[in-house]
């Protein structure tokens, strides 16, 4: 199991979800997932110097952000090298791709939730936009790349947005990151782990639909 996603292999990962079938598969998987020690990305760009210089870009993250190294992680096709997205169907990461940061961090989470939570009572937050990130903070993270369209001014959401836009070049120089770049704030490991699970069965549920 660990060798499919250690060695990139798609054919052999998508042979394993077609055939999950109990919750017990699915936590096993998505843990093998999460215990890669160095994403795709990295292995791609830096090759042998890969776990090096994903152990530099977790120490920067993390000094920005004032958070421990070991909460800082890549998400989506970056991971792997192919998105889990059943509308993206195991499509390959390219140049074209996005690129998503991931953090865990219950105080960052419950800093954007109170800035959602007063744009909420202030009748700024409405309809379809508001469906979104209450679905999202339900499964506790927050998709910044989803909400950064919108006209927030609650100072920590501001702050925010003037903290990651000067990070971007640095992370474009230094580690090659496609200008692209979102950022995913989970509560906890644990919900992290809760939302690979939740996308491994819509892949799944998708693939039966293809057989």
């Amino acid at each position: 199991l660990f060798d499919s996603i250690k060695n990139g292999d798609k054919e052999e990962f998508k042979t394993l979800v077609s055939e999950l079938n109990t919750a017990t598969q699915y936590e096993d998987l998505a843990n093998q997932m999460l215990s890669k020690p160095v994403p795709w990305f990295f292995i791609d760009k830096f090759g042998e110097q890969a776990l090096d210089k994903y152990s530099q870009f977790k120490m920067y993250m993390a000094r920005k952000f004032k958070v421990n190294a070991i909460n800082i992680s890549l998400g989506g096709s970056a991971w792997l090298g192919y998105s889990l997205s059943p509308k993206k169907k195991f499509k390959d990461f390219d140049d074209n791709s996005d690129i998503d940061i991931v953090i865990v961090s219950e105080k960052m989470f419950n800093l954007f939730w109170n800035c959602y939570l007063k744009e909420l009572t202030q009748g700024t937050l409405r309809g379809t936009i508001y469906d979104n990130i209450s679905k999202n903070i339900f499964k506790r993270f927050i998709d910044y790349k989803a909400d950064s369209c919108l006209n927030i001014s609650q100072t920590f959401y501001v702050r925010f947005q003037k903290d990651i836009n000067g990070y971007a070049k640095d992370l474009q120089i230094n580690y090659d990151f496609p200008s692209n770049i979102g950022y995913r704030i989970y509560k906890s490991w644990e919900d992290y782990e809760a939302n690979v699970i939740h996308n491994l069965k819509d892949l799944h549920e998708e693939m039966k639909k293809c057989q």
